[in-house]
């Protein structure tokens, strides 16, 4: 069975079939108090935001990289994605934005309860999600409704029972506001 989301006219296939939803699960983000529901497909690395730098993370909207490492880890040894495949001195000097998604009610600027850092991929653009809470771990989706708004492309049950999340369209998403890393 399937749930048409969106098709993209750059190419990329955003229809969910039920091995979707319960494939890789999904990440569930609060992003100002909305929980948001991303494939884990989608997720490169989830990192505590750095204290010291929160409040400059949020005034320049970007978080560079090598803030989310020690000096001494392989950044490109915990990635997903195709950051995996930067050279670490690359990686820990580029720069991300920090994207805010928009819809459904979302209040659209950055979450300043935020002490979690996501980075999401969608083939080769890439950005950050600031948001207070992830869950503990992937979860698969059931009952997903249709109802494009912005970047969410509808609702869904969590299988566990946690209630009704609004799912993320990534894609659309990074290239309204994600950056292009080709390598």
């Amino acid at each position: 069975m399937r749930c048409d989301a969106i098709n993209h006219d750059y190419g990329l296939d955003m229809n969910l079939t039920e091995a979707d939803m319960e494939g890789n699960g999904y990440h569930e983000l609060v992003v100002n108090g909305k929980a948001l529901a991303v494939p884990a497909a989608r997720v490169a690395i989830i990192r505590d935001l750095p204290s010291r730098r929160r409040r400059g993370i949020i005034r320049e909207s970007r978080v560079r990289l090598g803030e989310l490492f020690s000096f001494f880890t392989d950044p490109s040894a915990l990635f997903k994605g195709p950051l995996a495949g930067v050279k670490g001195g690359l990686l820990r000097s580029l720069h991300l934005p920090v994207m805010v998604p928009a819809g459904d009610g979302i209040v659209e600027y950055i979450d300043e309860l935020a002490s979690l850092v996501v980075v999401i991929y969608d083939g080769w653009w890439n950005g950050v999600i600031l948001c207070s809470e992830v869950g503990p771990a992937p979860v698969p989706l059931s009952s997903y409704t249709k109802a494009p708004s912005g970047d969410i492309t509808g609702s869904a049950e969590w299988v566990d029972g946690r209630g009704r999340c609004l799912v993320l369209d990534t894609g659309k998403l990074l290239r309204r506001e994600g950056f292009l890393v080709v390598v």
